[in-house]
């Protein structure tokens, strides 16, 4: 989640620089700035390119934790700090 944080700050960051600004949240964030790096915008080829790739790389940090959050999920019952971990995954 952390490392899926700093790519969205970073790439919110790049468009700052352009003075583009996107909405409130991650998920709604990044669409937004898929659709920037995809356009063809006031923002140089080189940093749609680097926007690119990095939208990609949050797109796969948010299908690693939903498959870690889903695993977690079948964990309770096996293990009493299985139990604990997963009431804490869930609750982030």
């Amino acid at each position: 989640m952390a490392t899926r944080t700093a790519r969205i700050n970073a790439l919110r960051g790049f468009c700052r620089e352009f003075g583009i600004a996107f909405a409130q949240g991650g998920r709604r964030g990044i669409d937004q700035i898929a659709k920037v790096a995809d356009a063809d915008s006031a923002l140089p080829e080189l940093m749609r390119g680097a926007m690119a790739l990095l939208v990609e790389e949050v797109r796969q940090l948010e299908a690693r934790i939903a498959s870690s959050n889903a695993s977690s999920l079948r964990w309770p019952g096996r293990a009493p700090l299985a139990r604990h971990c997963s009431a804490s995954l869930v609750s982030v």
